[in-house]
Parts: structure tokens; sequence; C-alpha cells
């Protein structure tokens, strides 16, 4: 394809990592802006697998596709952070907030950790 970003001889069906993948997904959006992904293979009644395109419409450019990889990049980066400190962690927003001094972990923590905490 003429917009591709760096995902030459790469497909949906190798081991990719985040940035590739999101690459990947750029470069196989075709110019009416449609993004073709392989679906999950299907066994039919008839025992023949199919496979299934999702399809979906997509309104980006380079610059969204490396935005959204460096975005990625941040999120994953401040859940390791958080995972290095974890036992430290009791589950109150105090504590997390002292023990999370960034401004970016304690917002990555409370958005996607805190949320899951069971209450009893």
């Amino acid at each position: 394809m003429s917009k591709n970003v760096n995902t030459p001889n790469l497909s949906f069906d190798d081991e990719l990592i985040p940035a590739q993948f999101i690459s990947l997904m750029f470069d196989r959006t075709d110019e009416n802006g449609i993004l073709y992904i392989p679906g999950w293979h299907c066994n039919f009644s008839d025992d023949t697998d199919k496979e299934s395109i999702y399809r979906c419409r997509m309104n980006w450019s380079v610059t969204d596709c490396k935005k959204t990889a460096d975005e990625f990049n941040t999120l994953y980066n401040n859940l390791q952070k958080i995972a290095s400190v974890y036992d430290e962690l009791d589950g109150s927003v105090e504590n997390a907030t002292e023990v999370l001094e960034s401004d970016g972990l304690f917002q990555t923590w409370n958005t996607y950790i805190a949320v899951f905490k069971i209450v009893s």
C-alpha cells in the first residue's frame, strides 16, 4: 500500500507487538477509510472453517497512527511501573497518591486499576 508506515511483510497472523499491530491496522485501511481485519475462525455446522472479516470505518492519518502507538506505549510503561510497586498499594486513593508520585501513574492507576477494586 502507498501509505505503509512500517509493516512490510507483516500480517495479522504474525506475533505482533502492539505498535506493529496499530501500524498494520493503518496500512490495511483503504483509500475509502475502510479497515479490514481478519476475524475469528469459526466452525460452522458443515464443519467447514470460514474466516470472517471485520470492516471498520476509520478516519486517521499517519500522525494519528503514530500518536495511538505512542499513547499505548505510555500506558503500557505506566502499568509496568505500577506493577513494580503494586505490593505497596492498599487500594485507597490516599495511599495511591503517595506511592504513585507521578500524576501520569496515579491517573493510570485510577483509570485502569482502581475501578477493579472489590468492595466487601
